[in-house]
């Protein structure tokens, strides 16, 4: 039983980049990051097929100077995109379903909402979108999952 849906407040993101074979790249770069100050409030890291780690952070925009300040000092090759106004989604409580998962990306599918990043953990499940689709984001979960209540 899905409890809640939740969404953050408007956030900038940073996608960027990295050699797959540094198997703490998020952890190196949050670190930084937190030596900074810098409160990131979704990390997710993907390793691709071409052995690349596709890493994206997200933070309040007054932050963002700073991100990239540190991003350019400590790690000067590295090229990032940033993308600003997003927002995250979660659904709670999570459990690690499968059909929970299935029916959160479906709904996000069917109603045409971009999902830039989808997280799991074993309390959430949670999706980054642009700014825009917010409303429609929230509405379409909570009616996939029967809840009356709007706890944006």
């Amino acid at each position: 039983m899905i409890g809640r849906v939740k969404a953050s407040p408007v956030l900038d993101a940073m996608k960027m980049t990295m050699s797959g074979d540094d198997s703490l790249a998020l952890q190196n770069v949050l670190g930084v990051l937190g030596e900074g100050r810098i409160n990131i409030w979704l990390g997710v890291e993907i390793k691709n097929k071409e052995d690349v780690m596709d890493i994206t952070l997200c933070f309040n925009p007054q932050e963002t100077d700073g991100v990239t300040t540190l991003i350019h000092e400590h790690y000067p090759t590295i090229q990032f995109s940033m993308i600003k106004s997003v927002r995250i989604i979660s659904v709670f409580p999570f459990r690690d379903n499968a059909e929970v998962a299935f029916r959160f990306i479906k709904t996000l599918e069917d109603n045409a909402v971009p999902v830039l990043v989808l997280s799991t953990s074993l309390s959430s499940i949670s999706c980054l979108v642009p700014q825009e689709y917010c409303s429609i984001a929230i509405e379409s979960l909570e009616k996939t999952f029967s809840l009356s209540d709007k706890n944006s």
